[in-house]
């Protein structure tokens, strides 16, 4: 086995393929964390102009909602990659 690598093009399109699709996932997280913040502020404002005096209810789709967000977030920045790629490398040990 070379102990020296050199990146060929076919391996450079692979990882420019992989950094697209880290970049998607990315945008994906900043956009569900931007319609939640917007969705549930127009839910509060909605609560504190009609029903101020009621149990504070957008509190259900705060929680709900943020555990959504919570899952995604872990799923991009926490889950992919790290499991996966170890998992990879230690099939490529057995030879």
């Amino acid at each position: 086995m070379n102990s020296h690598y050199s990146p060929t093009p076919a391996d450079a399109d692979t990882e420019r393929a992989r950094a697209v699709r880290r970049v998607h996932q990315k945008l994906g997280v900043q956009i569900h964390a931007l319609s939640y913040v917007i969705g549930n502020a127009a839910q509060i404002v909605v609560w504190w102009l009609a029903t101020p005096e009621l149990f504070f209810w957008p509190l259900w789709s705060i929680g709900s909602w943020g555990i959504g967000l919570l899952f995604h977030v872990l799923a991009v920045y926490v889950w992919s990659g790290g499991v996966s790629e170890r998992r990879i490398q230690k099939e490529m040990g057995r030879n």
